[in-house]
């Protein structure tokens, strides 16, 4: 979780209002299992919210494993 953060962390900077981050996580398949997502949701999905991207997402390798992490 905290290795996702730090991804998003360094891209603030780049943060438009219409941009969507999307992380890929193809091969880091761990960031896109529950216990992550709803970890970093609960510690980090307010302060990814604020960093200005429109939204911030992890992209696995399928739709099922594709999460939004800013709700």
């Amino acid at each position: 979780m905290t290795r996702v953060w730090n991804a998003i962390w360094k891209k603030r900077f780049h943060a438009r209002p219409d941009e969507v981050l999307a992380l890929n996580a193809i091969r880091t398949p761990w960031a896109v299992s529950r216990p992550v997502v709803e970890s970093f949701r609960q510690r980090h999905g307010e302060a990814a919210r604020r960093l200005g991207f429109k939204e911030v997402w992890v992209v696995g390798w399928s739709e099922a494993m594709t999460e939004r992490l800013d709700t």
